[in-house]
């Protein structure tokens, strides 16, 4: 009798062992892939960064801008550029001296940690194989090549929104539900909201993921503390310049695209995806967007694109002075691309059962 058992036991302590062993050699597989994926995209970038320069107009302004500050460093509290792309460049040019390479530094460094927190939280989301997918995508992402090597807000603003998405799904996904993840989210959040405008949008967004997963104090909490900087911000530039926002009332103009044809300016960020994701890779992005939509899975970057996208799709309707660009897709892009692997799953099962039935 205690022979059996003490086999048993050692068979159940055997089964254990070769499982860990298992999950072990599939997660250092998965770091192994991301480690090759990441080299792809220093490599891609560094060679991008060392043919170019920092002479683009929104950049060279911003340098410009940041050194002013420099000169009598203040809280910015109202203005045309939200405050944190100021600090930020403001300290890697105290760093490292140089007003031509240091924000292009930061661009390079972030657009790095982007990949690390973007895959993370695609893994988390979507599994292993479609996180190295994306990362692949996005290493030969043009646009995203481009806006690395950049001084502008477009890389660091990435980097704030994945991270605290991360941290957001982090604590989802804890024991107990961690405060101090949910805390941590919220401040990297707040950071992405001081870079760019598009990450108000998320507020609600990122709201209701915590919501549906029954935690309602802790949305309500999220909500709130979320809210405080786009408020502030908001009464800050009434009470400096009589107006709630100056960015919007200096590039929204109804007379602005006012030769383009209502189609025509619909259609203008779609053909920018189109272009810029390419056609194919698109295509099974919105095949793997619907699919999970219908089945109401993995639905939370989804939601997350269609927001984006169509807030930029009104603002150019609306009428903007900034005339559309690739670098404010970037966001909606990043959210899509997931889809890929799905989307391109679905037609390749469609083909076999195909070929099976021909047969």
């Amino acid at each position: 009798m205690e022979k059996r058992l003490n086999s048993k036991f050692i068979s159940r302590e055997g089964n254990q062992c070769q499982e860990r062993a298992y999950s072990d050699a599939l997660v250092s597989n998965y770091y192994r892939k991301f480690l090759i994926t990441a080299f792809i995209f220093i490599i891609i970038r560094l060679i991008v960064y060392l043919l170019t320069d920092n002479v683009e107009g929104d950049a060279s302004v911003r340098i410009y801008e940041t050194l002013k500050w420099m000169d009598s460093p203040h809280f910015i509290t109202s203005g045309v550029w939200l405050p944190m792309n100021y600090y930020l460049s403001a300290l890697f040019l105290w760093i490292f001296n140089d007003a031509l390479s240091a924000t292009r530094i930061l661009s390079f460094i972030s657009a790095l940690l982007t990949l690390l927190f973007y895959c993370e939280v695609v893994k988390s989301y979507f599994g292993e194989k479609t996180a190295i997918i994306s990362g692949i995508i996005l290493a030969f992402f043009l646009t995203h090549i481009v806006y690395s090597v950049l001084g502008l807000a477009a890389s660091p603003f990435l980097l704030f929104v994945f991270a605290a998405f991360y941290l957001l799904k982090k604590f989802l996904d804890s024991k107990n539900n961690d405060w101090k993840l949910l805390l941590l989210a919220m401040i990297v959040f707040i950071i992405a909201e001081m870079i760019r405008i598009e990450a108000w949008l998320l507020i609600p967004l990122f709201t209701l993921f915590i919501f549906l997963n029954g935690l309602k104090k802790e949305a309500f909490c999220f909500f709130c503390i979320s809210s405080v900087f786009p408020v502030c911000w908001l009464i800050g530039c009434y009470i400096s310049t009589g107006d709630f926002l100056p960015l919007a009332s200096r590039n929204i103009n109804p007379e602005n695209l006012q030769n383009f044809p209502m189609v025509q300016k619909i259609f203008i960020y779609p053909y920018i995806l189109i272009k810029f994701i390419t056609p194919l890779i698109l295509l099974f992005c919105f095949i793997g967007l619907v699919r999970n939509f219908i089945e109401k899975d993995k639905y939370e970057f989804g939601l997350c694109f269609l927001v984006q996208f169509f807030f930029l799709i009104t603002i150019t309707v609306i009428g903007t002075n900034a005339f559309p660009k690739p670098r404010y897709a970037l966001l909606s892009s990043l959210f899509l691309i997931p889809y890929f692997s799905d989307g391109f799953s679905i037609v390749v099962d469609k083909i076999k059962s195909r070929r099976i039935v021909i047969i």
